[in-house]
């Protein structure tokens, strides 16, 4: 604990943020090593094969800045993250993951949006409160979300969210507790892995719902939620706007 603090309390050589962002990663390795823990958070074939270090920066960076580059704080967090990682994955396809799966609740269509990111689109309208099993639930979101992270292209680390809300139904759709698991559970073990989530259409209802629902994230992962009132095509090229939403892709 002390060489945790002693390593990343140094400014760095010569003081540059750049210099310091170095050290904090450095001071992050030695404290992994150090509890066992070197490779524990490299699963992105991206970051393996961009060095030949086992703890890649760009993966060691995610998770600083999930913290606040503190990294005593981002040392718990691996460390949790870890424990997760080994009771939850892999996630296997029994028949009530796949049987999720096929409801259509999220899937990646072939568009990224205009910041090159490969999207992954949610479909409001196919939540399911009543009928859903919490647990597995949020293990098909993983199922999902691991499978996008393992086609990222080369030199892409996020992806963003289309937030379809086409069809919705308050009584039917609104899944609070679903909602609130998924963003606690990706927070804690996909940090810095979503670019944008773009929630579409929007109106008084879901401006109600957004103020329900944004206390449960941490303000970095907040400001990636975009409330799209009107034309998706700001946010996505237009062959990725949904027929439903006035576009051409039939998904």
């Amino acid at each position: 604990d002390s060489l945790v603090a002693r390593r990343s309390d140094h400014p760095g050589e010569d003081g540059s943020p750049v210099a310091r962002r170095r050290w904090t990663i450095d001071a992050l390795r030695v404290a992994l090593d150090a509890n066992g823990l070197t490779g524990a958070i490299c699963s992105d074939p991206n970051e393996r094969a961009d060095c030949d270090d086992a703890q890649p920066a760009a993966a060691l960076q995610r998770f600083l800045a999930a913290r606040k580059f503190d990294v005593r704080a981002t040392l718990l967090m691996i460390e949790a993250h870890v424990a997760w990682r080994a009771a939850t994955l892999p996630v296997e396809l029994t028949l009530d993951i796949e049987a999720g799966l096929r409801r259509g609740k999220f899937f990646a269509p072939p568009f990224r949006d205009l910041g090159g990111r490969p999207l992954l689109h949610v479909r409001n309208s196919h939540f399911d409160p009543h009928g859903r099993d919490l647990a597995t639930a949020v293990r098909a979101t993983v199922f999902a979300v691991e499978a996008a992270i393992a086609s990222l292209p080369s030199g892409v680390s996020q992806c963003s969210v289309l937030y379809d809300r086409s069809d919705f139904s308050f009584r039917r759709n609104w899944d609070f507790e679903f909602l609130k698991a998924v963003i606690g559970c990706l927070q804690a073990n996909y940090p810095e892995r979503l670019g944008r989530v773009y929630v579409f259409p929007t109106g008084g209802v879901a401006s109600m719902l957004w103020r329900l629902i944004s206390p449960f994230m941490d303000p970095r992962t907040r400001a990636k939620v975009v409330l799209v009132s009107s034309d998706l095509t700001q946010h996505l090229p237009a062959e990725a706007v949904p027929r439903r939403s006035g576009g051409p892709a039939h998904f």
